[in-house]
């Protein structure tokens, strides 16, 4: 019994880290989806892509739903907390991506009033509102495409990794305790076998030399 409970626990830290990982990767998946519609949508002034930004950012939610699953796992704060920070940074991120949007609806001359709140409520500078349709189209991809845009993706990323090498190593630790308890277990399960068994030849060797013995070398008396 108590080897099948270490067994299930390393399964358990396993399946755990698995969930952990998948769950990171939704959040990672969803923030770099974000990125590519946003990107599109600049690139091609196609409201197609500007709609897939919303139904992910306000519908699907993967990036939301995967940090409240993280916290429903694990009670590790500091794990936690670096998803935390990766998902504020994605939504602060979302910003400048409103914005680099507001700029190709404006470049491509579209009625904002029929975009998204989200759209409709930012105010371009007074410098890029007095900028030509054309370079406001240049404004529009620098913004999502500049180094500065690129070092944010990054520090995304490295906060979605620094939860999962947190993670890692829970989960390395736990599987050691639980296989260091496996081994012992199996140690002393391994002993009381070889006990037994050296019991149950010891019991043959008393009941051929108490028992069989005697009867065999009685046998011509009674004959």
């Amino acid at each position: 019994f108590r080897t099948k409970a270490c067994y299930s626990r390393m399964r358990e830290y396993t399946g755990n880290y698995i969930l952990w990982e998948r769950d990171a990767d939704k959040l990672q998946m969803a923030s770099d989806y974000l990125t590519e519609q946003a990107r599109c949508f600049v690139e091609t002034g196609k409201r197609a892509y500007l709609d897939n930004y919303f139904e992910e950012a306000e519908v699907t939610r993967r990036r939301d739903k995967a940090l409240e699953s993280i916290r429903g796992i694990t009670d590790d704060t500091e794990a936690c907390q670096s998803l935390e920070v990766a998902m504020a940074e994605s939504v602060a991120l979302m910003d400048r991506e409103y914005y680099a949007m507001r700029l190709a609806v404006a470049a491509n001359s579209y009625d904002v009033n029929e975009y998204p709140a989200a759209i409709r409520q930012v105010e371009l500078s007074e410098e890029d509102a007095l900028l030509t349709s054309a370079e406001q189209a240049v404004r529009a991809r620098k913004m999502v495409f500049d180094d500065v845009y690129h070092m944010k993706k990054e520090s995304i990323s490295r906060h979605v990794q620094a939860c999962l090498d947190i993670l890692a190593g829970q989960v390395d630790a736990h599987q050691k305790s639980a296989t260091d308890a496996l081994d012992n277990m199996l140690f002393k399960e391994r002993t009381l076998i070889l006990v037994a068994i050296l019991a149950t030849l010891f019991t043959m060797l008393l009941t051929t030399l108490l028992i069989v013995s005697p009867l065999l070398r009685a046998v011509v008396y009674i004959r």
